[in-house]
């Protein structure tokens, strides 16, 4: 388990997870939960990373499965979603907000993690880049 702490408060906002582990098949499940006000900040994005990259760099896992309600898939965030692999629906699986929701099983595979994770962490260097700049002071125009 992982706690996800704010860089500028230093309060914890949410929590990582990798757990059912089969050793033995080469894969385990993964589960975050964060604060709502805190859902797609980078900071969400680098615990993602942090604990996904600690997983297939410590443990012989083929894959790392999380299951998703359908209706919370922008919870993943970008980067995320388009780098797990849809691998089964359970259709109609739990009731909330007076309807049956989908759950949607998702896999990320070893073979992709080095792209995936490079992509996520250049995403997050622009940004921070871009965060920097915009929150400088003006220059001063030179004639």
């Amino acid at each position: 388990t992982l706690i996800a702490i704010d860089k500028g408060s230093r309060l914890p906002f949410g929590f990582l997870q990798a757990y059912n582990w089969n050793l033995k098949d080469g894969w385990c499940f993964f589960q975050v939960h964060f604060e709502r006000e805190q859902r797609g900040n980078d900071s969400c994005a680098e615990a993602g990373v942090a604990l996904l990259d600690y997983v297939f760099r410590n443990f012989d896992v083929r894959k790392i499965y999380m299951d998703v309600y359908d209706l919370n898939r922008e919870v993943l965030g970008r980067a995320l979603t388009q780098a797990f692999v849809e691998e089964g629906r359970f259709g109609e699986h739990t009731w909330h907000q007076g309807q049956y929701r989908d759950l949607v099983r998702v896999a990320l595979y070893r073979e992709e993690w080095p792209t995936v994770r490079g992509r996520v962490n250049f995403v997050l260097d622009v940004q921070a880049e871009a965060s920097e700049l915009l929150d400088a002071p003006p220059r001063e125009n030179v004639e």
